[in-house]
């Protein structure tokens, strides 16, 4: 009897403890959507709405995104985007972005009267595994920032010279360069979707972000792609 009852106890508080921890990971996931999360509207040389996008705070610095989407319908990298934080409105300068079949990655300065609004996203560089449950934050639709869940389908696909993540999440056009996170903390950048197919969607893992991010703040607005391309051949 005494068993029991003491089986029941540590039921109950295990209950308690996995509710306490999903609570507080809600919690985080509420303020990185406030915080940390935008909206891209990005626009032609003559001011017409072209698309939306998300992106997300990388740092103090600078918010990273999907390479696609600081590109224009020729490929040329964007001069600047619309950046919405919280419902607040600001013109960023593009940095520089990649998207040339294998990496897809693009970075714009932070704005320094948005910098005051601003919390990085916590990385995550440990592998991620099958079933692992995953949130993306994101602006689908363009419609304000919000989460879907899911779980890694496969951690690492590979194919065509590609390396992504997949994942089943509910991710709609404007999700990409969002960020995926796995207990409140980076582990990708969902940058594609599968067309026609539901619940199909692709991300690059954080090591990949970094190793992009980095390139592209290293050689500064790099806007021609065979002059990418050549330094691409040395990661």
């Amino acid at each position: 009897m005494k068993a029991n009852i003491i089986a029941i106890l540590l039921a109950v508080l295990v209950i308690v403890g996995c509710s306490a921890l999903q609570y507080n990971e809600r919690e985080v996931i509420e303020d990185l959507m406030k915080h940390s999360t935008v909206r891209l509207e990005m626009m032609n040389d003559q001011g017409m709405p072209t698309g939306v996008g998300s992106g997300f705070i990388w740092s103090d610095e600078y918010i990273a995104t999907a390479g696609h989407c600081v590109k224009d319908s020729r490929g040329r990298n964007l001069k600047h985007v619309t950046v919405i934080l919280d419902g607040r409105r600001f013109r960023a300068e593009v940095v520089g972005g990649v998207q040339n079949g294998t990496y897809d990655t693009g970075v714009i300065k932070i704005p320094e009267e948005m910098k005051k609004y601003v919390v990085p996203v916590p990385r995550d560089f440990s592998p991620l595994f099958v079933l692992d449950n995953i949130v993306i934050i994101g602006c689908g639709m363009g419609l304000p920032n919000h989460a879907v869940k899911g779980v890694i389908s496969n951690p690492e696909l590979r194919g065509y010279g590609v390396y992504r993540t997949q994942s089943d999440a509910s991710a709609n056009p404007g999700n990409s360069g969002g960020a995926m996170l796995r207990s409140g903390k980076l582990v990708g950048m969902l940058v594609a979707g599968y067309p026609h197919a539901e619940n199909i969607n692709f991300s690059v893992p954080t090591s990949e972000i970094k190793k992009i991010v980095d390139l592209i703040l290293k050689e500064k607005k790099i806007r021609d792609k065979t002059a990418l391309d050549a330094l691409m051949k040395g990661i």
